[in-house]
């Protein structure tokens, strides 16, 4: 089976709900102990952009994020996400561990990331193409 990188299943649970969040951690809860070592907490980020011309760096603002640290078979876990949503960001750190800790269940973990991943892309792509009958071709308004 496809190994999946940490940016990858980063991004996929940051743009899961809480509640598939959750039920990912709760595959590894089951059968492995979960200690917290930074319990999820909120915190400011601050945003880095960069600006299109100079190609300069510069700081956008801050946002409020939340993060969490977990421990699994004595393998850290980490997750930082916008907003503040404590059980997300927990039941992430716990799927960062268990993926860290090479636990036999990342292969379950990594099959449902996958479908989580498919059936986002599906919604996106409808969501685009729902927007784009709405764009407007200006250069075409004045020809009649």
């Amino acid at each position: 089976m496809m190994k999946l990188s940490r940016r990858e299943y980063s991004r996929i649970l940051a743009a899961a709900d809480r509640e598939q969040a959750r039920a990912l951690s709760e595959l590894i809860m089951r059968t492995h102990r979960v200690r917290s070592l930074r319990p999820a907490q909120k915190t400011l980020a601050m945003i880095q952009m960069r600006e299109p011309v100079s190609a300069s760096l510069f700081y956008l603002g801050e946002a409020l994020c939340c993060e969490c640290m977990v421990e699994v078979e004595r393998s850290t876990g980490f997750s930082v996400m916008m907003g503040d949503d404590f059980e997300k960001v927990t039941a992430a750190a716990v799927v960062d561990a268990a993926f860290a800790a090479g636990v036999p269940e990342t292969e379950e973990l990594t099959k449902r990331l996958l479908e989580m991943d498919r059936a986002q892309k599906a919604a996106r792509m409808h969501r685009n193409s729902e927007i784009i009958k709405s764009k407007v071709e200006f250069s075409a308004m004045g020809e009649g």
